[in-house]
């Protein structure tokens, strides 16, 4: 059985190809850790292994996509909520900013968004972990590696301009509100506790820009390569 073909394959599968490297007795395949932040470990695996992990990991990733849609937008309709009704939520929430001070009163945020967040983000990561437990059955781990600089030109190539794009402009407005909010927060006087909740949006804007600004970049030369 053979990969299947990548035409007319949306650009969030044939990305997966990153994840495989030929070599002596089929391919190098690194797997995503259900666990998120662990690190990936590496297996070598046969041409129907191959294909059975990329028709999984296809859908795992719209999963994982709908997941992070749906919550920016919880996120963005609570944010959507908070400004257009501030007498409603500050009743509340002045009174425990007051007593837990900037600071706390930040964590606690952002524990509360993790806790609506998380249980949208785990459906995809239990289905991950069926996905590889099928697909990887009898493979062994191998000590054999595939580094970043084999993945991005096969990532570059696989995602549409139109992603790329989207995406460089996300970091961007990401950088620039957060630049916003800071000039805010320093001419009202309150420029730590600005600092406090858009240092983390800024640092993940940037790391975004640059990401998606050397794709393009990328994509560019090898478009000229294969022209010249």
């Amino acid at each position: 059985m053979t990969a299947p073909s990548e035409t007319g394959q949306k650009w969030y599968a044939r990305a997966n190809e990153a994840s495989f490297k030929p070599t002596s007795g089929g391919y190098v395949f690194q797997a995503p850790s259900p666990w998120i932040f662990a690190r990936p470990r590496y297996y070598l695996v046969s041409e129907t292994q191959k294909a059975q992990l990329l028709a999984g990991l296809a859908r795992w990733r719209l999963l994982l996509i709908v997941a992070v849609v749906s919550n920016f937008a919880l996120v963005g309709a609570l944010v959507f909520l908070m400004q257009s009704a501030p007498a409603t939520f500050a009743r509340p929430l002045v009174p425990l900013a007051q007593s837990l001070g900037s600071f706390g009163f930040v964590l606690l945020l952002f524990a509360v968004f993790a806790l609506m967040t998380a249980p949208v983000l785990a459906m995809p990561q239990v289905y991950l972990a069926g996905v590889l437990r099928a697909g990887l059955l009898g493979a062994p781990l191998t000590d054999e590696r595939i580094r970043i600089s084999d993945q991005l030109p096969k990532i570059a190539t696989s995602v549409s301009k139109t992603v790329l794009a989207v995406g460089l402009i996300a970091g961007s407005v990401l950088i620039v509100s957060g630049l916003l909010i800071l000039l805010d927060g320093y001419l009202e006087g309150h420029l730590l506790r600005g600092a406090l909740q858009m240092i983390p949006a800024l640092l993940f804007g940037a790391l975004l820009t640059v990401y998606f600004a050397y794709l393009l970049r990328l994509r560019a030369k090898q478009k000229q390569a294969a022209a010249s």
